[in-house]
């Protein structure tokens, strides 16, 4: 398995492919619908396409929102998630000490399965503010920049 880090978290649920060339090590909430991937197993082929797979499967299992970390010196896992339809939403420096001893930041990537409805919102200044940057995000890199819809990742 190939560790995504994710500190005070084990997995209690995995997904596997059919076809056997990825398994997600997930901790899920049941209570509240919010997981983790905690790590994952990938034998080749289309990395994009499996990570897509995943997101319907943890959708269609009552995942609301999921949540993965990614170290801020991989750009093409960044690339990955933000492909993916996850989101950046938290920069963590010196989260972690890598095994020549220096330290590593990372970023929290997130995607919610939920309809978006901010409907009857009282919201103070800063989570205007807060919600205003955030739909501007979720805009330009989940709908403005999306390709041709594509069916090859989708569940059977």
């Amino acid at each position: 398995m190939q560790k995504v880090f994710f500190p005070f978290t084990d997995p209690n649920m995995l997904f596997s492919a059919r076809d056997g060339s990825a398994d997600f090590f997930v901790n899920f909430n049941r209570i509240d619908g919010n997981g983790v991937m905690v790590g994952y197993r990938y034998n080749g082929g289309d990395i994009h396409n499996a990570m897509m797979w995943f997101c319907e499967a943890a959708s269609k299992s009552g995942m609301r929102y999921i949540e993965m970390l990614v170290n801020a010196f991989k750009p093409q896992m960044q690339r990955l998630a933000l492909d993916t339809k996850f989101l950046p939403c938290a920069y963590f420096p010196a989260m972690r000490i890598n095994d020549d001893g220096l330290r590593e930041d990372f970023l929290v990537f997130s995607r919610s399965f939920e309809n978006l409805d901010f409907m009857d919102l009282n919201l103070v200044d800063n989570n205007r503010r807060f919600l205003d940057a955030f739909m501007k995000c979720w805009y330009e890199l989940l709908v403005r920049c999306q390709p041709d819809f594509d069916e090859e990742w989708r569940i059977g």
